[in-house]
C-alpha cells in the first residue's frame, strides 16, 4: 500500500485544517464510505477514483474548541 506526498484541505464547513493523503486502491467496496469532519460533522469526500482519501488533523491544538462548536450550532 502506497501514499501520496499530504495534500493541505480545509473543511468547508468550520475551517478546521486537514492534510489528506491519496492511500492505493482498497481491496474492499468503499464507493459509500462516509467521512465527517471531527469539529463540524459536514460529509468530507472519501475517494478520489478508486484511492482513498486519509485526513489528518493539523495542529489540532491551535483550534478555538468554542468558536468550532457555535460555528457546528449554526450561532
Amino acid at each position: 500500500m502506497s501514499a501520496s506526498e499530504p495534500i493541505p484541505f480545509t473543511c468547508p464547513g468550520c475551517g478546521t485544517k486537514y492534510k489528506i493523503v491519496l492511500i492505493d486502491p482498497s481491496p474492499y467496496d468503499v464507493r459509500n464510505a462516509a467521512i465527517k469532519c471531527v469539529h463540524c460533522d459536514v460529509a468530507l469526500t472519501a475517494t478520489k477514483g478508486n484511492a482513498l482519501l486519509q485526513y489528518f488533523l493539523r495542529n489540532p491544538v491551535d483550534q478555538n474548541p468554542t468558536d468550532l462548536t457555535r460555528r457546528k450550532r449554526g450561532q
